[in-house]
């Protein structure tokens, strides 16, 4: 009979669900898209988080996995252009 671990199922579902950062270059950013861009991101299940830095033209995104499309999309909506994915290690 097999039985299961619970120690392995709980490790397994937190690696399952590890949230990553994921950086975005963004032109035209300021504080308003900025704003409108985070709360369009933070609509959707699938992001945990979304912070901006005007200062860097960056978005900050919080999630299991690459938000590049939806990145996209919500900068068509605040009128912004996004550039390119970017490594956090290019940024600081």
């Amino acid at each position: 009979m097999n039985t299961i671990d619970h120690d392995s199922v709980i490790s397994y579902i937190a690696a399952m669900a590890r949230v990553k950062p994921f950086f975005y270059l963004i032109d035209g950013l300021n504080r308003e898209k900025g704003e409108q861009i985070r709360h369009s991101l933070k609509a959707l299940t699938e992001i945990e988080d979304a912070r901006f830095s005007v200062d860097q033209g960056v978005i900050e995104v919080l999630a299991q996995k690459d938000m590049e499309e939806q990145v996209r999309l919500a900068c068509n909506v605040a009128n912004t252009v996004f550039r390119t994915k970017v490594k956090k290690k290019d940024l600081y």
